[in-house]
This record gives structure tokens, C-alpha cells and sequence, in this order.
């Protein structure tokens, strides 16, 4: 029988049916998908103990933030120096190597608010620690941090993202609609690495994981299989490992380092971390 073209049978009216796009992965994490935006009401100033007040419900202020486009925002923070904002528009983006459209604008005390489009650019961004841009007199510390509603230049976000993966873990769970599950113990998943993604690495995989650095964080998580002719469920507890988990002082309210390492508590760490750069020494 002679078939259409791409091999599909011919129908009654000679022409074949169309062949079905499947959206890849990584189409799904560089385009922006456009959200419904929904109406926000005008809301009536009440009183409480003769305050005026307004209140949102958490719904509504979701939707501001899609529409603000502040989905996938950052904070970019220049601790030790700031550049002009005209030169921090140009560099980032290059230096940071975000793929897709960005807005950088000025925030408050040496912030940048950077609205990203993508969850890749997201990932990618946050995935350091810090960048050190170069401009023409040098080179510029910029940490990024998540930005949140309450945003507050006195206290970092105790959100980060971390590297987890599942020890011992039988490869047909691979599949992310079998990964992301197991990682909300951690977490928010939001990205599986390559090698899962490529089936190249059969003994591990790694999920990023957006966490509240304050939580206590769970070592194993019991993965079962229920049969559903007798209701028998088959079980194994499987470790959790922390590849990277960034530290956060509550003291300080700072990312970098918890409270054994604070120099505001220990201030002769401090001294002892002055004098190891003196004399050349490195120190962790």
C-alpha cells in the first residue's frame, strides 16, 4: 500500500494527519510560557485598633507577581563596591550568561533587582555563590539572592538553592515525575542535573532544590510500591545527600557562615582570621 508523505497512510481526502510536537525539556525552561492574569480587586481600607490597614489574600499577591514579572526575580547584591547602573545592565547579563531577556533596575542600598524570564536563567544564576564582574577598573563582588515580597537590605533571604541527591536509589525512579515528589522533603525542585537527564550516570542523581535555610532537613525518605492485587507494600529507606547547602547566620542574618563562625559572637576569629591573611595563610 503507498503511504503519504512521513510515512503515514493516506486518508480520504489525500492528505496526512499532522505529526505531533512535543515540547522538549529544555523549550519548557527558555520559553516564557504566558500566564492568565486575573483581575486584582481594589481593596477598602479597614481599621484595626485604629490603624489603617489593607490586606491581600495570598492568591492575589501571586498574581502581582506574575504580572510584575517577578517570577524568577534576584537580588544582585555589590557588597564591596557599586558600579553605575547604565554599566551593571550591560555586564550581567553577559558575565552571568543569561540566555533570555532580563530588566535590571535599581533597588535600595547597593541592590539590583534582576526580573528573569526563564527557569533556566534562574537555576543558572543562582547556582553561584558570587560573581565577580569585570569592568574597566576592576573587578566587582555581586552575590545573587532571591527576592522575596519582604525584601529587607538589612536581613538576606534565607532561601538558596542546593544540590541533593538520593543514595541508593533504583534507576527507574529517575524519571522527574519520580525525583521531584521524593525532593519536596527537601524543599521546592525546580531543576534535575544532566547526567539524570541523559541516563549517562545510573548510580546517582541530583536534583536543585530551593530550601529555607532555617528547617532541619531530613537524612532518608521511605520510597514504597503497593500491589494492587493484595495491598502489599514493598519499602526501602533511601539516604539523603546534601552535595552543597549554603550557611546562614541568624546573628547576622547573613549567608556565608553559621554562629560558631560569626565574627560578631567570636570576635577572636576574627583576630586569628586577620592574622592567618597576614602571614598568607588560607582560611576556611
Amino acid at each position: 500500500m503507498a503511504t503519504a508523505n512521513n510515512g503515514w497512510p493516506p486518508l480520504p481526502g489525500g492528505e496526512p494527519p499532522p505529526i505531533p510536537v512535543i515540547p522538549s525539556y529544555l523549550n519548557s525552561l527558555t520559553s516564557k510560557v504566558a500566564k492568565p492574569k486575573h483581575s486584582i480587586s481594589i481593596k477598602d481600607i479597614t481599621y484595626v485598633h485604629g490603624e489603617p490597614t489593607v490586606l491581600w489574600d495570598v492568591e492575589e499577591v501571586d498574581n502581582m507577581i506574575i504580572q510584575e514579572d517577578l517570577e524568577f526575580a534576584i537580588i544582585g547584591k555589590f557588597s564591596y563596591g557599586w558600579l553605575e547602573l547604565e554599566e551593571i545592565r550591560k555586564i550581567v547579563p553577559l558575565q552571568c550568561e543569561i540566555k533570555a531577556e532580563c530588566k535590571i533596575g535599581f533597588l535600595r542600598d547597593r541592590h539590583v533587582l534582576i526580573r528573569l524570564t526563564t527557569m533556566e536563567d534562574y537555576v543558572h544564576v543562582m547556582s553561584k555563590h558570587a560573581y565577580f564582574l569585570r569592568a574597566k577598573d576592576g573587578f566587582y563582588q555581586m552575590r545573587p539572592l532571591k527576592w522575596e515580597p519582604w525584601f529587607n537590605p538589612e536581613a538576606e533571604t534565607t532561601t538558596a538553592l542546593a544540590w541533593i541527591s538520593f543514595s541508593g536509589l533504583s534507576p527507574n525512579f529517575f524519571v522527574q515525575e519520580s525525583l521531584f515528589p521524593m525532593a519536596k522533603a527537601v524543599g521546592k525542585p525546580l531543576h534535575v542535573d544532566m547526567t539524570t537527564k541523559n541516563k549517562s550516570r545510573p548510580s546517582c542523581s541530583e536534583i536543585k532544590v530551593e530550601v529555607d535555610l532555617l528547617r532541619d532537613f531530613p537524612k532518608q525518605i521511605n520510597v514504597g510500591v503497593m500491589k494492587a492485587s493484595s495491598g502489599e507494600i514493598i519499602s526501602k529507606w533511601i539516604n539523603i545527600k546534601y552535595d552543597y547547602m549554603p550557611k546562614y547566620c541568624k546573628t547576622c542574618k547573613l549567608q556565608g557562615h553559621i554562629e560558631m563562625e560569626c565574627f560578631v559572637l567570636h570576635p577572636e576569629l576574627k583576630v586569628l582570621n586577620d592574622e592567618g591573611e597576614n602571614n598568607g595563610d588560607i582560611q576556611h
